[in-house]
């Protein structure tokens, strides 16, 4: 098992980006001197976010300054909707996608494409919400250049086992991907492209940093989903659904070494409140998480190993 604290990615870190800004017909940018209705919506390049009035005759606010209730008990002005599509894969929301259908900078092909320079060593690119035809990550050396690269398809193969399902069954698409084994390289820059192919590109969220080991997965993993959609039936017994989201949720036991059981605790502890990825086993899907634990548990079974039971809950901001 893994966890994956994210690295920020600030405008510095941020060094390329074909992804297009958010059109002005979507949300404009902000303009000090025009007056906005309640809910309309605009950008401001600064902070790279997209902002919804909250009231009628909105003049003169700047929206990263208005955003919390005013001194005499007014409302804000504004509510932060999202960043702007070149950045909403790095907001540390899977919700807020990313998309873009563009000649790569590098390369041939298009979607998206961009490339961090993480200014620290870092092993491990985890992206949530794909949609397209491919991944491509490379590690990029500033002397040695290309020293890692890997293309993974998003087709999902898992259950087609005949000739029958190879040609018949209805193509999936993996939505995640985890890219757990870059060599470090502390200067080095991380280039992903994701293939559109005829289609759009689109990330919900791209997690890069320093894989933590916690220790062993044990075999009896716990996973499933925790489902937000409403189901009610009516006086005349109609059921009405309405579809909401849901967040994924996994309770894991992990066999730890005796001498990393207080390096853990400590890990696990500091983490208590920030969003990290969570690895069980990297080919089962249902294992790669984003969110925080709810709970663990270490017991002291023996005198050379020591056992860890964690309660995973996953977020979907």
């Amino acid at each position: 098992m893994k966890l994956i604290p994210p690295v920020e990615i600030t405008t510095e870190r941020l060094i390329a980006n074909n992804a297009p800004e958010t059109s002005q017909e979507e949300a404009a940018t902000y303009d000090p001197e025009a007056t906005y209705a309640k809910k309309a919506r605009v950008q401001v390049p600064e902070t790279h976010t997209i902002y919804e009035s909250a009231k009628d005759d909105n003049t003169g606010n700047y929206p990263p300054d208005h955003l919390t209730p005013d001194a005499d008990g007014q409302p804000a002005a504004w509510l932060r909707v999202m960043s702007t599509n070149p950045r909403a894969m790095f907001d540390g929301r899977i919700g807020t996608l990313t998309s873009g259908n563009t000649e790569w900078a590098v390369g041939n092909g298009k979607g998206l494409q961009f490339e961090i320079a993480p200014g620290r060593v870092v092993n491990s690119v985890i992206l949530f919400g794909l949609e397209g035809q491919a991944v491509t990550a490379e590690v990029v050396d500033p002397v040695e250049g290309v020293v890692f690269e890997r293309r993974l398809s998003l087709v999902a193969t898992t259950g087609i086992n005949t000739m029958y399902a190879y040609l018949f069954s209805p193509i999936e698409r993996r939505a995640d991907l985890a890219f757990l084994d870059l060599p470090s390289y502390g200067t080095a820059n991380i280039r992903i492209s994701i293939d559109s192919g005829s289609g759009m590109a689109r990330c919900g969220l791209c997690i890069v940093g320093q894989a933590r080991q916690i220790g062993l997965t044990k075999w009896g993993i716990n996973t499933g989903i925790i489902n937000y959609s409403r189901i009610e039936d009516d006086q005349f017994g109609i059921t009405d659904i309405r579809p909401r989201g849901f967040v994924r949720r996994a309770s894991m036991d992990v066999l730890l070494e005796k001498n990393r059981t207080n390096g853990v605790y400590r890990d696990l502890a500091k983490y208590r409140a920030t969003p990290v990825v969570w690895v069980g086993y990297q080919d089962f899907e249902p294992t790669l998480i984003y969110g925080v634990f709810s709970s663990f548990d270490i017991i002291y079974p023996h005198a050379a190993y020591n056992d860890c039971a964690i309660e995973i809950r996953g977020i979907q901001t």
